[in-house]
């Protein structure tokens, strides 16, 4: 009985380990990755869809470690670049910025309630859409759409709706019931 005990233990550090954290991110990257880009096209409003890949980084930066956020906000932004066939790097440092002011205001605010999440996901929207407004007037190839910030304004409303929907479909499904936790979500410091 002791053994078996033993063995539970070491299978329980080793889920908890980073290897399995980042193993974990890299599952919900792909998941969100792939809702964002097949299902999510059949859901718009105003020509607006919800973006998940905003959502799951504000969610990785709040309760994983420092630097998960930003490193995950890039490569999904990177990938959306790369997908999109506009210029590269426009999303990869607007997300990217995303994660990390995130990881910057992650022990400032207390994501428990539906008001502060839809608050935290409707500004890094806004956050995105004047990163790509600073893009825009820095580099003259880089044209925006006519009514650019009406949609943006409709993105912010959007995200902050379905974000503590996320939020709380994230901490169900990755992070499972108290006590079996498949992935670690870090407690923030109240």
């Amino acid at each position: 009985m002791r053994r078996i005990t033993e063995n539970l233990a070491g299978m329980r550090r080793l889920l908890y380990s980073r290897g399995m954290r980042a193993l974990g991110i890299i599952i919900l990257l792909i998941l969100v990755f792939s809702l964002q880009t097949t299902v999510l096209r059949l859901i718009e409003i105003g020509g607006v869809r919800p973006d998940l890949i905003t959502i799951a980084i504000v969610f990785i930066g709040y309760h994983f470690p420092r630097g998960n956020s930003i490193l995950a906000g890039g490569l999904l932004g990177l990938a959306q670049d790369a997908l999109s066939g506009g210029i590269i790097g426009m999303n990869m440092l607007s997300k990217g910025l995303i994660g990390f002011c995130v990881v910057f205001l992650k022990e400032s605010i207390i994501l428990e309630n539906f008001f502060s999440q839809f608050f935290l996901i409707a500004g890094a929207t806004v956050l995105e859409g004047l990163a790509f407004q600073f893009l825009s007037d820095a580099f003259p190839m880089i044209h925006l759409a006519d009514g650019f910030w009406k949609d943006v304004a409709i993105s912010a409303l959007y995200n902050g709706s379905a974000g503590p929907i996320g939020f709380f479909i994230l901490r169900r499904k990755i992070a499972g019931p108290a006590g079996s936790k498949l992935f670690h979500i870090e407690d923030v410091p109240s």
